[in-house]
């Protein structure tokens, strides 16, 4: 486990197209905590996961880290505009998989990356 990472979804709501999810190691804390925590549902959850994975750097861990800290102190609330970009983001990267095995190059997780 880390400290910033997607954290584990209950198994009844991991549904097998957000299993990329399960390629990095959970954290105590993630990029849909931040926006939205326990306001958010399952599928938006594991949205805004696949959104965190494709993007993940430390300068990414340190804004969800400071959100994180923000969040105690003021509350939650969510973000429906990292809400719609994880989709639209998602959307697009689901299509580019679909190009790719169309030109038969098979199925990748483009820009995803695993953490052992």
């Amino acid at each position: 486990m880390s400290f910033v990472g997607p954290r584990p979804l209950l198994p009844v709501d991991q549904a097998p197209a957000h299993s990329g999810r399960l390629a990095v190691r959970p954290g105590l804390t993630g990029w849909a905590q931040v926006h939205g925590g326990r306001d958010v549902g399952a599928t938006d959850k594991a949205a805004m996961d696949l959104w965190y994975i494709h993007n993940a750097s430390f300068r990414l861990d340190l804004v969800v880290a400071l959100k994180t800290l923000r969040m105690v102190v003021v509350g939650e609330k969510t973000d429906a505009r990292a809400i719609a970009r994880a989709w639209q983001d998602a959307e697009a990267w689901r299509s580019e998989t679909s190009l790719r095995g169309s030109m038969g190059y098979g199925a990748t997780t483009s820009g995803m990356r695993s953490v052992a």
